[in-house]
């Protein structure tokens, strides 16, 4: 499996983290699903190759779509192959997405809508227009050109939860939203409408998905682990604590989680920047 991150340009990097790209031209249906955490981030995604088909822990699967937006997790979730890999894909920061859209992005969450289904033929185009470029620059281009036309003067004014995202962020999700809410001189309430609308999860489930992410990247390190301090290192009240959000997030334990191996998802370890 090929797998490379670009930086967004300016101004785009302010909403956008990276571009990514993934291919993997011996996958077919019979390879065994790659499970995907919640990181605190949207995403843009583009098949170029065979779509994957998203399925839930409970069964439930969801028709692979060539180009859609996927909103905000809370939940894990497997995808499928059904045939040799190409994707594109465009992580926002957290709050990032919102400059591009008019809807609160609440609506999307734990969501996975058409290109199409949010921009119409010009979303139905891009996704067309990405699967016949020719060259991996040229596919970034076409991308890039596009979401610069859909910045929104309306909703790319957001200091307050610009502000708390990015103090939650170089926290890893440890520090108390209240204390957050009170250094940015804004009620907590004002705080979660606003993460309602720009970021899709509320100030504390994110802060619960950063932590978590930690915990991860921590697991990735060369280090043995010991769990007791790898909780308390990365925010968490006890072990018991992090079993529990590990459950939550990746719906099995921490010990059931180094058995498995996550080839795609250790890619986005660590959530946002």
């Amino acid at each position: 499996m090929r797998y490379e991150e670009h930086p967004a340009p300016p101004p785009l990097d302010r909403w956008i983290k990276c571009l990514w790209l993934i291919e993997d031209p011996t996958a077919t249906a019979a390879d065994a699903p790659e499970r995907v955490v919640p990181d605190g981030s949207m995403e843009l995604v583009i098949h170029y190759g065979a779509p994957f088909r998203r399925r839930a822990l409970d069964g439930t699967t969801c028709t692979p779509s060539h180009a859609a937006l996927a909103g905000q997790l809370t939940n894990p979730l497997l995808l499928e192959s059904t045939g040799p890999v190409g994707v594109l894909g465009v992580r926002f920061h957290p709050n990032g997405a919102s400059a591009f859209l008019r809807e609160p992005l609440a609506a999307l969450t734990d969501r996975v809508v058409g290109l199409a289904d949010i921009w119409g033929r010009e979303g139905r185009e891009l996704g067309e227009r990405v699967a016949e470029a020719p060259t991996d620059q040229a596919r970034m281009s076409i991308v890039i050109t596009f979401l610069h036309g859909k910045l929104n003067d309306r909703q790319r004014s957001q200091p307050p939860v610009a502000a708390a995202v990015q103090k939650l962020s170089e926290a890893g999700g440890d520090v108390p939203i209240g204390s957050v809410a009170k250094d940015l001189g804004i009620g907590r309430r004002r705080l979660e409408r606003g993460f309602r609308d720009h970021v899709g999860l509320s100030p504390k489930i994110l802060a619960r998905v950063l932590r978590f992410q930690s915990a991860l990247a921590w697991l990735e390190g060369p280090a043995p682990v010991r769990w007791a301090e790898l909780a308390i290192d990365c925010g968490y009240y006890d072990q018991a604590h992090l079993i529990r959000d590990f459950k939550a997030f990746a719906g099995m334990s921490p010990t059931a989680w180094l058995r498995e191996q996550h080839r795609m998802n250790d890619h986005f370890t660590g959530g946002p920047e």
